[in-house]
């Protein structure tokens, strides 16, 4: 195997799984690109460069990738890493054209690639989207899992080209979505079955052997990000898939409900009850949110009720 590997990522479990399996498997990964984190204050407007040292540090272990860990772990592996408000500014394109990149990776990043910066790799891109495309394109494919209900989760390894999560697929996995799972495990087990068939699809593009097969464009589906309307909890819903909603996205997505003036800010679910009822639509006691659903309860850790106005 030969050639050259550019990798992008914004940090996480999937670009933790993907970049150290192909570093550990002797991928030669010429340089890094991740974005600044939106929450660090004043970014600089373009770009800041960190030269991976000569000499090389011998890691271990391979630790959890975040916005701030991969400062610190990065260089040290001799790899070049650039942190970028615009993964399509003309100094990153330059920046990558230097490197010469046959492939280019990319696991969990937040930008849409314009066709200037897709012209970049030779042999093109290559994405870990966390779905069974050609379903739940875009951004937060597991909040509209769990939302929607879905039974079945899936990593996708494909090409991209100028669309969204729409070019060709090279490998796929799909795993069952238990009821009551966590989106943070979800996110994992996809992190550690997609990792393989990542590295798998780098080699093999790289060897010239790779196979693929296009998508149907018209077919699947395609979610925005999450609004704040979309954290909103449906009563309306089947009670268990309210649960599993609220399991799967409350670490990371503040959801709220809301009847009349009173407002509730959700922090966990606890349980589901199958063909229970209660009295009027909702009942709240000592910081438990218990909703009426058509097909049963669900008992939810909430703040205190507050008037919407």
């Amino acid at each position: 195997m030969s050639g050259k590997v550019a990798f992008l990522g914004m940090g996480g479990a999937i670009t933790t799984a993907a970049f150290w399996t192909l570093y550990k498997h002797n991928v030669n990964i010429v340089g890094l690109v991740k974005p600044y984190p939106f929450y660090e204050k004043d970014p600089p407007t373009k770009t800041r460069h960190h030269r991976g040292h000569w000499w090389k540090k011998v890691m271990h272990e391979e630790p959890f990738l975040d916005a701030h860990s991969m400062r610190q772990v990065i260089p040290p592996l001799g790899i070049d890493m650039l942190e970028t408000v615009n993964a399509n500014h003309p100094h990153v394109i330059g920046w990558l054209k230097r490197r010469k990149p046959d492939v280019i990776c990319v696991a969990s990043y937040p930008h849409i690639f314009k066709k200037d910066l897709l012209a970049v790799a030779k042999k093109g891109f290559i994405n870990f989207h966390p779905s069974p495309l050609p379903y739940y394109r875009g951004p937060n494919p597991l909040f509209w899992m769990f939302k929607q209900g879905a039974k079945e989760a899936g990593a996708t390894i494909h090409f991209l080209d100028r669309g969204i999560d729409t070019g060709a697929i090279i490998h796929q996995v799909k795993l069952p979505i238990e009821d009551g799972m966590r989106g943070r495990d979800l996110n994992k087990q996809l992190a550690e079955h997609g990792a393989p068939l990542f590295l798998q699809a780098v080699l093999e593009t790289l060897n010239d052997t790779v196979q693929s097969h296009p998508q149907i464009k018209a077919e699947g589906s395609y979610q925005t990000r999450a609004s704040d309307d979309d954290c909103k909890l449906d009563p309306s819903e089947p009670a268990q898939t309210l649960y599993n909603f609220v399991r799967g996205v409350s670490q990371w997505m503040p959801l709220t409900y809301e009847l009349e003036e009173h407002k509730f800010v959700v922090i966990d679910a606890i349980s589901v009850h199958k063909g229970e009822h209660i009295p009027g639509e909702f009942l709240f006691f000592d910081n438990v949110l218990t909703l009426q659903c058509p097909d049963g309860i669900v008992k939810l850790k909430a703040n205190t009720a507050y008037p919407t106005i």
